[in-house]
């Protein structure tokens, strides 16, 4: 599960500009960005006023920098931006010190874009006039690079030296980084004050994106015939896994407002043995129930739930496009106790498949429950080959003999792929396990303990194969 600590990758900005000059910040528009492990993250103007001839925009609140639970802190670019008449435009860090950009600077202009008065300070130069095909518009860019100094001269050893700020004429900055946090330390600490792995230019800088902040009736959009093979597991003090295929039978549209669609689920116990089969039927009711992000609030924003990634070059399932969403609460109040749980959930969309991946750990145990998605066909097959058939086409299955087995238990599969064969007894103990690109494997139980146990067998691009085997001496 990915994990994200929310000001370890930060963002900077998003705008239009208006006519022919360079700006930062379009009031009147909501813009996405993402960086290289595509964190999204968005810019909003809540109020505007005039103080003589500047103008002030504030941003939407955040919980960010080191006060992390401040329901009124600063977003990523601080609680207030002023414009001055000559398209400078001045950020504020959480440290009160001020970020400086000059929007109307020449090619080759310089100037000082970070000085907190300690011996590290930053200064920007216009490197580059070019020419960008942005949103499949063609619009005009200025690059800015930033120099980061220290005592000795130029501190080559900080990663946002020659990071760059890309401003466009028709949107405004189009690739950026986080500037209420800037220079993401303390005044006078020449360290970062987060975690070092973390500072890559590649998730410091974010990029304008195509983010389109789906409906969620999108991602349920079903054909009759579709089919589904998914997996579920829970992993706790003891394991339990089921597959089921789920098949799209009829759609009903004929309410304007909502959709149904029913559907039989055919569902496969793998674990704990002795497993079972059962098919039913039901009906599913899709309405439109919101947007993935909701429209009240931009990521990260106070009072939303998750942290958000979308990924435009995903192609997983053969549809291009992933959207993902992470709960960015610590604990969760159980409703009949008085303590605080552990919660932490990750669930990943596609558009036309619905839930991907859905895993929710909750718990000082804890309990994590995992559903994934293995196999679809919509008219074509996609994922990893399956072991439980979905069009039946399905390759065969590993030969596992003897059963019972006392001494050698051979394993026999049609390929020759990397793979894991692992031995679970009944309360879900790995007992044994193996790793090797052998078509025929022997396992040794000679010394363990009689009884029922499951076995898995994992290898790349095939979905898990489990069994029952019983040991008896």
């Amino acid at each position: 599960m990915k994990l994200f600590i929310p000001f370890l990758f930060l963002l900077f900005s998003a705008s239009v500009c208006n006519g022919q000059n360079y700006r930062c910040i379009d009031p009147t528009i909501k813009r996405y960005f993402t960086n290289d492990i595509y964190y999204l993250k968005g810019i909003r103007i809540d109020s505007v006023r005039t103080a003589g001839t500047d103008t002030i925009y504030y941003p939407f609140h955040s919980y960010r920098g080191d006060v992390m639970l401040d329901s009124a802190g600063a977003s990523w670019v601080g609680k207030k931006i002023i414009i001055k008449p000559d398209g400078t435009t001045l950020f504020f860090t959480q440290y009160g010190d001020t970020v400086v950009i000059k929007t109307q600077a020449a090619l080759s202009d310089s100037w000082r874009f970070f000085d907190d008065t300690s011996q590290y300070y930053y200064t920007a130069t216009v490197t580059k006039l070019d020419t960008a095909t942005i949103a499949s518009v063609i619009d005009s860019i200025k690059v800015i690079t930033l120099t980061s100094y220290k005592t000795t001269g130029i501190n080559t050893g900080d990663a946002l030296n020659n990071i760059k700020l890309v401003l466009s004429k028709a949107h405004g900055i189009y690739r950026g980084f986080d500037l209420g946090v800037f220079p993401y330390r303390k005044p006078d600490y020449l360290l970062s004050s987060f975690t070092n792995s973390s500072m890559t230019k590649g998730n410091l800088s974010f990029t304008l994106s195509d983010f389109d902040n789906p409906h969620y009736y999108e991602f349920d959009d079903y054909n009759v015939g579709d089919r589904f093979l998914s997996e579920f597991l829970v992993d706790h003090q003891y394991m339990y896994a089921t597959q089921t295929l789920i098949t799209i039978d009829a759609e009903d549209s004929t309410n304007p407002s909502t959709i149904e669609y029913s559907r039989t689920l055919c569902n496969q116990q793998l674990y704990p043995p002795p497993g079972g089969t059962g098919v039913h039927n039901d009906t599913l009711t899709i309405t439109d129930t919101g947007r993935f992000i909701d429209t009240l609030y931009m990521p990260e924003e106070w009072g939303t739930n998750f942290f958000y990634y979308y990924n435009p070059n995903d192609i997983s399932f053969c549809i291009t496009g992933l959207y993902e969403q992470i709960l960015n609460r610590i604990t969760y109040p159980w409703p009949t106790v008085n303590n605080f749980e552990p919660n932490q959930k990750d669930i990943q969309y596609k558009k036309g498949l619905g839930k991907i991946f859905y895993e929710w750990t909750i718990g000082s145990g804890p309990v994590t429950y995992t559903t994934t998605m293995l196999r679809v066909y919509k008219g074509y097959l996609c994922g990893p080959m399956p072991y439980l058939d979905i069009t039946n086409n399905s390759i065969p299955k590993p030969s596992i003999y003897p059963n019972p087995a006392s001494d050698i238990l051979y394993v026999n599969t049609s390929n020759s792929n990397n793979k894991s064969i692992s031995l679970y007894n009944i309360t879900g103990q790995l007992v044994s396990q193996k790793e090797n690109n052998k078509q025929r494997e022997t396992i040794d139980v000679s010394n363990i303990q009689s009884g029922i146990y499951l076995l898995r067998i994992t290898e790349k691009d095939i979905a898990p194969y489990q069994q029952t085997i019983t040991i008896v001496h």
